[in-house]
């Protein structure tokens, strides 16, 4: 349960529902108006990152509440934070040395970075050798 300022519960459920609904209704909007064809709903792969210290039963938790937010299951993905944020280090912008650059790029062999998650606040160090 979720209780607001004033006092008054609300099953958590349906607020995550809810938060997930106006994302899907924005991410939505914006794409419709890159592509003059319009999308449907088979054109994008959502993915939602949770906790990795999460147990089974959070995750599946979230997976359900997408899912009755409009996510087709078969287009959902749950990913761990640390390992999106570990993804996301492999295809920065700086990787094709243009932090201008609006496209993202595959950073070069050998490259390493570090990612530490330290609970709450995600930092990332990179290195290129």
């Amino acid at each position: 349960m979720c209780k607001d300022i004033t006092g008054s519960l609300l099953k958590a459920e349906l607020v995550i529902q809810h938060c997930i609904v106006c994302l899907k209704k924005s991410l939505v909007q914006k794409l419709e108006g890159m592509f003059k064809g319009g999308i449907n709903g088979g054109d994008i792969e959502y993915v939602l990152t949770v906790p990795a210290i999460w147990k089974d039963n959070a995750i599946l938790f979230m997976r359900s509440t997408a899912v009755n937010a409009g996510i087709p299951n078969k287009y959902l993905t749950i990913a761990l934070e640390s390992e999106a944020a570990s993804t996301y280090c492999q295809y920065l912008k700086f990787a094709k040395g243009d932090t201008s650059s609006p496209t993202l790029d595959v950073l070069k062999s050998g490259t390493k970075y570090m990612l530490v998650d330290l609970g709450g606040k995600l930092y990332s160090c990179q290195e290129h050798y």
